[in-house]
């Protein structure tokens, strides 16, 4: 596959780094189910909203009614990057997945005064190669159709893809990095593409998973859905998303984003303000086609860290006290499995206070596993 790159970032996140963006055209071949759904205006939001939360959801609420195995190409944005002086961790790259509304700026923010939530920066000072992406729907990756393509089992078939190419000898996408073990570093919805995608590829592939935004539980995401209170993006921000197709969805304001995604009096508001500025509208395919989808944990055999704010709405309710002490047992064939979910935030940890510890507890955490 030939790559092409393109203005992403200009800068070198580091000065002791080197970093590269592609345009990755990668062909991928999965299920899609077929889903009843139409969205044509925020009515149809509202009312999508209101079935996905009503309390017998699960019976009332059925809009996947088949599915097809379809073949689709799509161009990926990613950026990798490694330090300058290489060593034995440059050849760990840490494969960083985003969660919905965002891009890989998630991890590389270059708002003014961002460095402390800068993951990728923290990432290549403690001496490993990164690969960040946006996912399809998200960035500079390609937009499909939210309902039909925009789905989850195309979006794990999709990082599946791209870890075999950052682990291929010679690779044109890691600057010439040998790399030997692959990391996945996750965040929210990103977390089960990672899990899912770990748990069906070859042996050897992945080496280990750093799942953030996640608990293992389910039956908060309501609060989310219903929190988020999502409009068209195209008709509630023309000027940015006037072309989209209606599917694209959007939080209505930074209020319902910061709903889902924070806790006072652990953040700044002019970092949720910037936050809410970089987002990027999400695709109901996904959402929709992610409930039919059942986690095998029990074939993920790698170390396997978790790293959560205690007041983390989508993963526990608003409350992790209590929540995450059963989580290390949902991976009982696991090597390893470590648990903290004591950070002061909500789910976007990485733009609370305490990001620099979250950081370091992550890559302390990829070192004393030997990765």
């Amino acid at each position: 596959m030939a790559s092409a790159s393109f203005s992403y970032t200009s800068r070198d996140i580091t000065t002791s780094s080197t970093c590269q963006n592609f345009l990755i055209p990668i062909n991928v071949t999965s299920i899609r189910f077929l889903l009843d759904i139409e969205i044509n205006d925020d009515w149809d939001a509202v009312d999508y909203i209101f079935n996905a939360t009503r309390r017998d959801t699960l019976t009332a609420f059925q809009p996947i009614v088949g599915n097809v195995t379809a073949a689709s190409q799509y161009n990926i944005g990613a950026t990798f990057c490694a330090p300058k002086t290489k060593g034995t961790k440059s050849e760990t790259v840490l494969l960083l997945t985003h969660g919905s509304m965002q891009g890989r700026e998630y991890w590389n923010p270059a708002f003014s005064g961002s460095d402390p939530y800068n993951f990728v920066k923290h990432a290549l000072n403690a001496g490993y190669s990164v690969f960040l992406y946006d996912r399809i729907g998200n960035g500079q990756s390609s937009r499909p159709d939210p309902v039909t393509e925009v789905q989850y089992p195309v979006q794990v078939e999709m990082l599946t893809t791209l870890a075999k190419l950052v682990k291929t000898r010679q690779s044109l996408y890691t600057l010439g990095v040998k790399v030997n073990k692959i990391v996945h570093v996750a965040h929210s919805f990103g977390s089960f593409i990672a899990l899912s995608s770990t748990a069906s590829s070859p042996t050897g592939l992945v080496d280990g998973v750093v799942l953030t935004g996640f608990s293992g539980y389910f039956q908060w995401l309501s609060l989310f859905t219903s929190g988020g209170q999502a409009r068209v993006a195209a008709l509630s921000q023309p000027s940015n998303w006037g072309s989209l197709p209606h599917g694209y969805l959007t939080p209505v304001d930074i209020y319902a984003l910061s709903y889902g995604g924070f806790k006072s009096p652990y953040f700044d508001h002019g970092i949720a303000q910037s936050l809410f500025d970089q987002q990027y509208p999400f695709a109901i395919g996904e959402l929709l086609s992610a409930g039919a989808t059942v986690l095998n944990l029990s074939a993920i055999e790698v170390p396997v860290q978790v790293v959560e704010g205690a007041y983390d709405l989508t993963a526990c309710g608003g409350n992790c006290i209590g929540v995450v002490n059963e989580t290390a047992s949902f991976f009982p064939n696991s090597k390893n499995v470590e648990v903290n979910g004591s950070f002061n935030a909500g789910h976007f940890l990485n733009y609370h206070y305490d990001p620099p510890q979250a950081f370091d507890l992550i890559t302390s955490f990829v070192d004393k596993s030997g990765l």
